[in-house]
């Protein structure tokens, strides 16, 4: 990807830089941040090398063509999603009572009930576990951060087959009913050729795609920064995502959002919908256009009424936890200065991230069984959805802080 040349008095990006999804040059800049983790979903087990951890800049612009946007100052060689990336987040039970709903509706619209369900960027393959029990026959998932060591130590399950690389223009087996592509998109710089070879695979079959990813939306009109990292290269509203499927030969039929907005999820099929949706694409284009320029501009502001908020915390003697270890709550970590001395520790369920250490800031992961050792005044949660989950974990502890919320 060539990086972005901007008009710092403009924000417009050079005529030398096109969209990365449909090649126009009408791009603004509108939001910047330096020195940002570029994985903030890793597993590092030495503070010295979450110290030592990678940094990347951010320069996000917004296409007025297509909708698109995308980080300009991304930079594809400085990532490498191996076998210490961990994004899960199904080790809540909150998250847990999403993807249960998920894999039943799906399997009921696409009567997948024996079929076999193909999905790419799986993971450790959780949602295709939850699918199989549910009922689908099989299913077959692509990931390259499933090294053979990694695969090795997940429980064996009938019917289900864990490729360990990143999915290419190889042959789906015939029998897949439906393709499924969960947080992945906003993860690839050239997203054309990927769309374009996940409709090549398909072919002529009677065959749903499943699409799922961050809510650019939703992250705009709630000024969430914090869901702003350098893993993705790009960041998708309806009126975007549509048009990339489109220009692809994915043809949206179905475009909705869960996870209290936060998720964005299209369904699209190779072939044209009887009836198309109805989306006023210009409309909405300069409407995101007008919310991500307003976004920008309060960026600043947030930040600052945290560094405040932390500084008189540290200053009053207070102690704080921050509870969510994924990109959120790293993000606010390490754009947040005040952390350093306020927070004392991240609470995570997901046991193995426990015992590891933030990339960027260095702070310690730790179980919310160590809560009641470090006896915090505040524990900040990284997305209120998960409030009243954390809020009861504490309760149950005898425990009684003050909480806020960064996001949601």
């Amino acid at each position: 990807m060539e990086l972005a040349k901007m008009d710092t008095q403009t924000g417009q990006v050079s005529k030398g830089t096109s969209c990365q999804v449909c090649g126009s040059h009408d791009v603004v800049v509108f939001f910047e941040q330096s020195n940002v983790p570029v994985i903030c979903n890793q597993l590092l087990a030495t503070e010295d090398a979450a110290k030592e951890a990678k940094l990347g800049d951010v320069s996000l612009g917004h296409c007025a063509h297509c909708g698109a946007i995308v980080n300009y100052a991304f930079d594809p060689d400085r990532l490498d999603y191996n076998a210490s990336y961990d994004n899960a987040l199904h080790f809540s039970n909150e998250f847990q009572k999403f993807a249960d709903r998920l894999a039943a509706r799906l399997i009921h619209s696409y009567n997948l009930e024996g079929e076999m369900v193909a999905e790419i960027g799986c993971g450790d393959g959780y949602f295709l576990r939850l699918l199989l029990e549910r009922g689908i026959g099989s299913a077959i998932g692509y990931d390259p951060s499933m090294s053979s060591g990694r695969l090795e130590k997940l429980p064996q399950q009938d019917g289900l087959t864990i490729i360990p690389e990143a999915f290419g223009q190889q042959e789906l087996p015939d029998t897949v009913m439906a393709v499924l592509c969960r947080h992945v998109l906003e993860h690839i710089p050239d997203p054309d050729p990927f769309l374009s070879a996940i409709r090549s695979t398909i072919g002529e079959r009677s065959c749903v795609t499943y699409f799922e990813v961050p809510n650019a939306r939703w992250m705009l009109e709630s000024d969430s920064l914090w869901d702003v990292i350098y893993e993705h290269v790009t960041y998708w509203t309806p009126e975007a995502l549509t048009f990339a499927m489109n220009r692809a030969g994915l043809h949206p039929f179905n475009v909705e959002t869960d996870f209290n907005d936060q998720y964005l999820m299209v369904e699209a099929s190779p072939a044209v919908p009887t009836k198309p949706l109805e989306l006023d694409h210009a409309t909405t284009v300069q409407q995101t256009r007008q919310t991500a320029i307003a976004f920008g501009n309060s960026a600043s502001r947030e930040l600052q009424i945290w560094q405040e908020r932390l500084s008189e915390l540290s200053v009053a003697g207070g102690k704080a936890v921050l509870w969510g270890g994924v990109s959120k709550g790293v993000t606010f970590l390490n754009t947040v200065p005040a952390s350093a001395k306020s927070i004392a520790a991240v609470i995570d369920v997901n046991d193995r991230k426990q015992g590891m250490y933030v990339s960027g800031t260095a702070h310690p992961i730790t179980a919310p069984n160590d809560l009641a050792e470090i006896a915090p005044q505040l524990i900040l949660v990284s997305n209120e959805i998960y409030l009243n989950e954390i809020k009861a974990m504490t309760a149950q502890m005898g425990l009684e802080p003050e909480f806020l919320t960064i996001a949601g």
